[in-house]
């Protein structure tokens, strides 16, 4: 009785997030997730429901809920990958994005985007030593200005 309770409860969280109407659709997600606990896809859908409205830090704690259900649950890797992408950190979304290839070792999408997240990881680290060399030099001159005065 409640697995069919949970499924039509998933089914119109899953329309209502195709609406676009994300709190409903998240209201009646986590009633199925409570009901049948256990499917991990209803996870997913709660996670693609947080990345919808930007709550990153959720999508991480649910997709971690969903990976202890399921260890080998690839979306659970890849999408908390990518909410710590949005985040600003480029490395722990690599790192979850490779475990998620470690279960789909041939998944292209995934094997691309690390590789473009690793491409951008380097284009950032020869950056920043040069805006830390622009910023020391301007703390320098200011100390410079202070002193004077």
């Amino acid at each position: 009785m409640s697995y069919k309770k949970a499924e039509a409860y998933y089914n119109k969280g899953t329309v209502e997030f195709q609406r676009g109407n994300l709190d409903q659709a998240l209201k009646y997600l986590l009633k199925s997730l409570k009901l049948n606990p256990l499917d991990v896809e209803t996870y997913a859908n709660i996670g693609a429901v947080y990345m919808k409205k930007g709550n990153f830090q959720k999508v991480i704690d649910i997709c971690n809920e969903a990976i202890k259900v399921d260890p080998n649950h690839i979306a659970g890797y890849a999408n908390k990958g990518m909410a710590y992408v949005y985040q600003g950190d480029l490395d722990k979304g690599i790192e979850s994005l490779k475990e998620a290839l470690k279960i789909a070792p041939d998944d292209s999408q995934i094997q691309n985007l690390i590789s473009n997240l690793v491409k951008q990881k380097e284009v950032r680290n020869q950056l920043i030593p040069e805006e830390d060399t622009i910023s020391n030099r301007a703390k320098e001159m200011l100390q410079k200005v202070f002193i004077l005065f």
